[in-house]
């Protein structure tokens, strides 16, 4: 591996003579990048606070012309601080038509 680097080799001994320095040049492989562990849970003390979207009425209409009926939510999580921290809920619902059984929409996120 010292031979990829000659020149910085060369350079460091030749600085190290200058300042009258005694060491030895180490060159190390790369170190793999940690993927930070994402939480999972957030602590159950903290307060939660939870908030809702929900597609208009006028967008519940599937293709086939039926109203959607609502199916479940997405739900995101984040550790919000105020004063205090709490845990921000953001539940988007969910909608299904049950008459042909082929769509689902979501309520759209929040922008930032």
């Amino acid at each position: 591996m010292h031979l990829l680097f000659p020149e910085l080799i060369e350079a460091a001994e030749r600085v190290a003579d200058e300042k009258n320095v005694k060491g030895e040049v180490e060159i190390r492989e790369p170190q793999e990048k940690r993927v930070p562990k994402r939480r999972k849970h957030f602590p159950p003390h903290l307060p939660v606070m939870r908030t809702s979207y929900e597609l208009p009425l006028e967008e519940r209409r599937c293709g086939c012309g039926a109203t959607m009926e609502p199916i479940g939510e997405e739900m995101t999580r984040e550790l919000e601080r105020l004063e205090l921290a709490v845990v921000h809920e953001i539940a988007r619902k969910k909608y299904a038509c049950k008459a042909c059984e082929c769509s689902v929409k979501t309520a759209p996120a929040p922008t930032a």
